[in-house]
C-alpha cells in the first residue's frame, strides 16, 4: 500500500491508462519509473492504449506499487468525453483478475456512463 498522498504517474496505473487512452495526446515526456515493472517506453505505452481504447478497460501489474495489479474500466459523458475511470486492485498473486471481476469493472464503467448519458461504451477517442 502506498503512502498517503502519493504522486503515482498516470501511464503507471490502470486508472489512469483508462483515462489517458481516451485524451488527446499530449507532448512526449519522460516516463518515470515507479517500479521495474512501470511502461517507460512511449511506444509500449502507445500500443497498450490502443487495446485499452478498444475494450474500454485497462490493466496494470505491479506497475505502480509492487504487490498490487489492478483492471479499470473508463466512464465517459453525454458527450462521450472522458470523465473518470472505475477500479479494482488486486494482490498481484490474484493476477490475472478473474473473468468475474473484469466483468464487474466493465459492468460497473458501462452502467455509470449510461447514466451520464454516454450513447455508447466506450466511447471512440476524441
Amino acid at each position: 500500500m502506498p503512502e498517503v498522498g502519493i504522486e503515482i504517474p498516470a501511464h503507471a496505473s490502470a486508472l489512469g491508462k483508462a483515462v489517458l487512452a481516451f485524451t488527446p495526446p499530449a507532448e512526449p515526456t519522460a516516463l518515470r519509473s515507479m517500479t521495474g515493472e512501470t511502461i517507460t517506453a512511449p511506444e509500449a505505452l502507445a500500443e497498450h492504449l490502443r487495446a485499452v481504447r478498444e475494450s474500454g478497460l485497462a490493466y496494470e501489474r505491479d506497475e505502480a506499487v509492487l504487490g498490487e495489479s489492478c483492471v479499470a474500466g473508463a466512464i465517459f459523458d453525454r458527450t462521450g468525453t472522458i470523465t473518470g475511470a472505475v477500479a479494482v486492485v488486486l494482490p498481484t498473486t490474484g493476477w490475472p483478475a478473474s473473468d468475474a471481476t473484469v466483468d464487474a469493472v466493465r459492468t460497473t464503467a458501462r452502467t455509470i456512463s449510461r447514466e451520464l448519458g454516454s450513447p455508447r461504451w466506450p466511447a471512440p477517442p476524441p
